[in-house]
């Protein structure tokens, strides 16, 4: 897990059972929410308003979403003024592979 290697104490345990691989990790006395999206794109804002819900229990203080398939410019939007930060998975890997493509190009 890329958090473990930056110094964060991720909690073992599942969250819940309707999501069972999320987790809440630590650092720096903060809790912080991961949940992963391996479905389709987002596209409802009301997924973004259940993590936060879900969250608020577990006294954290931000929420980290990855999704797979990204999510649409109305949940991005949405989501700008919330405690919660979005990452679209192919996107990550689009850009590293530019990076990489760069780097070997020399440029």
């Amino acid at each position: 897990n890329v958090y473990m290697h930056m110094g964060y104490n991720v909690l073992p345990e599942p969250v819940s059972e309707e999501n069972p691989y999320d987790r809440i990790m630590e650092q720096e006395n903060k809790k912080h929410y991961i949940s992963f999206n391996t479905g389709t794109e987002i596209t409802e804002t009301e997924k973004i308003d259940e993590l936060i819900k879900v969250t608020s229990g577990q006294n954290c203080d931000s929420v980290f979403l990855f999704s797979q398939k990204g999510f649409n410019n109305k949940v991005a939007q949405y989501s700008k003024d919330k405690k919660i930060e979005l990452y679209d998975i192919n996107r990550i890997i689009k850009s590293v592979r530019t990076i990489g493509k760069k780097e070997m190009d020399g440029n």
